[in-house]
């Protein structure tokens, strides 16, 4: 009888012991998933970030060529429209405005208020644009000029341009949005303090056509 209850007694010592063993085990066990989970889910948010830099880079050198050659057909226009110089001004301050705002934006591509603003600038182009259109629609001089019409081809194309950069940018920024609101990288989200992106709406300028002025009575 003492040998039996000896041996229950080493027994329940031996079980204790492996518990004792077996619940720090699965609280490390446990830890490391959730760590090995944190890392990966931080790590695709930071790829979905670096997507969004990377294709507004892409977007900027579009409205960049856009915006070069709304500087050129504004020359081109003040050339044989001297009248209308006030809207030529306006024109190259907006597009001044807008080159800043694609800096900053740029610089902090996943900064909302920054896109945000970009946004109002290059619409602040597009009416601008639109305006300088309207005015050159009854020059003869100005549509008999090659370099004019050459010019509006070249912003038709660069506004093809950048819309598909544009919807390659705001495609970026949606899959980080869900990527941020999703449950439960959203708590990671928030620890690190990554915000929502803003999209780009569209804001380019109608496009000019080749049509020859109606002369007036």
């Amino acid at each position: 009888r003492g040998a039996a209850s000896s041996a229950t007694v080493q027994a329940s010592w031996l079980v204790a012991g492996v518990g004792m063993l077996t619940s720090p085990l699965v609280v490390w066990v446990l830890g490391l998933v959730l760590l090995f989970w944190a890392l990966g889910a931080y790590n695709r948010l930071t790829r979905l970030k670096t997507r969004i830099g990377n294709t507004f880079v892409l977007l900027a050198q579009q409205l960049q060529a856009r915006d070069s050659v709304v500087e050129r057909l504004s020359a081109v226009c003040l050339v044989h429209d001297s009248t209308h110089a006030r809207a030529h001004e306006a024109l190259q301050a907006a597009v001044a405005q807008a080159r800043v705002a694609r800096e900053a934006v740029r610089a902090q591509p996943h900064d909302s208020e920054a896109v945000l603003a970009l946004a109002a600038a290059q619409r602040v182009v597009a009416v601008s644009v639109q305006r300088l259109t309207a005015l050159s629609e009854t020059n003869a001089a100005l549509h008999a000029d090659e370099n004019f019409h050459q010019l509006c081809d070249d912003l038709n194309t660069t506004a093809g341009a950048v819309s598909l950069a544009r919807q390659a940018y705001n495609s970026a920024v949606a899959q980080y949005n869900r990527g941020v609101g999703q449950f439960p990288a959203l708590v990671l989200a928030k620890l690190f303090g990554l915000q929502r992106g803003a999209e780009l709406p569209a804001t380019e300028p109608t496009l000019l056509r080749r049509t020859a002025p109606v002369p007036l009575e």
